[in-house]
């Protein structure tokens, strides 16, 4: 035998390995042309889910990992958006509603619109979450309102907060533009009102404990450095918690007309402060105080409490 015929076998022997490996490069191929096709196609189905209102919830995630409970956020969608405050001293040729005068038109009318908290139903499971007791919130009574059985009644805190800042601007800004401050005669329950706003408030920002940063800058005719107030901040879109309660805000004159019933609720105690001040009359749970025990003084700030003429005294917060 010559040395061709022996390479012979070598070579078909060669051939057949490469033709092999061909094979399994393109076996490999396809494989990860399916592999991708499948990666593509998961991709665009949890682009398109993420559309879909039952996502709302993980879109939502910064603002629940700084947030109790709330109804809002799971069923609508908070942007943020960077805003620079205005931290000038003067309020400059176009101040925010905030800034301007007592009396400005636009401004009394965006703080009016907080004066009411508008409210809206929540569910049995919201308000446990909540931590609150169902046997003690109040219901919407199902044959004035028609939105059954377990319709609780709530309402946004961010409103009872702008109506805390709203008393407290009247109160500081009351003489404003007056050559000699009026000294005006309030009587205790006015100043307890007043002071619960202003606790409110420090709570507020006292769970918040933001990390905002103030700088500080060299400015003519100081000798100090001065703060820069305006500085940069996230906030979240308040437009998009009031557009929630818009949507599921019950009837404000049937509200408004709606009383306590006079039997089928659980009450709960007034306060302490209350029954010290005004003593036990309209009490459906201690009728001329009986089995309350002994009650605290009620001198506060040394006012004495100007008599209501009318019956019962309500509230106002």
């Amino acid at each position: 035998m010559d040395d061709g015929s022996i390479d012979e076998p070598l070579e078909k022997e060669a051939f057949k390995s490469s033709e092999l490996s061909r094979i399994k490069i393109r076996s490999h191929m396809c494989w990860l042309t399916v592999v991708n096709a499948l990666m593509l196609g998961i991709t665009v189905a949890l682009n398109s889910l993420g559309k879909t209102p039952w996502s709302i919830k993980d879109m939502n995630t910064c603002v629940k990992a700084t947030s109790f409970y709330s109804p809002v956020i799971g069923s609508k969608i908070i942007n943020f958006h960077q805003v620079q405050l205005n931290g000038t001293l003067w309020p400059g040729e176009d101040p925010s509603w905030s800034r301007k005068e007592i009396g400005d038109p636009e401004a009394e009318e965006i703080w009016d619109a907080f004066e009411f908290a508008e409210t809206f139903p929540i569910s049995y499971a919201d308000v446990v979450a909540l931590g609150k007791d169902p046997e003690t919130v109040t219901r919407y009574p199902n044959e004035k309102f028609g939105l059954g059985e377990e319709a609780y009644v709530a309402s946004l805190d961010i409103q009872h907060k702008l109506h805390c800042l709203d008393e407290l601007r009247k109160m500081t800004f009351a003489d404003y533009g007056e050559s000699t401050p009026k000294k005006k005669a309030h009587g205790q329950l006015w100043w307890i009102h007043l002071r619960h706003c202003f606790d409110m408030l420090t709570q507020d920002m006292l769970c918040h404990a933001d990390a905002d940063l103030i700088t500080y800058r060299w400015m003519d005719t100081q000798p100090d450095p001065f703060p820069d107030f305006s500085i940069n901040r996230k906030c979240r879109n308040l437009d998009e918690v009031l557009q929630y309660r818009d949507e599921h805000k019950v009837d404000d004159e049937k509200y408004t007309a709606m009383k306590k019933p006079k039997s089928e609720i659980t009450q709960v105690p007034a306060e302490p402060g209350y029954y010290a001040m005004f003593g036990f009359e309209d009490s459906d749970l201690y009728p001329n105080g009986e089995g309350y025990g002994s009650l605290p003084e009620s001198d506060w700030f040394g006012i004495p409490e100007r008599p209501s003429s009318s019956k019962g005294h309500r509230l106002q917060v």
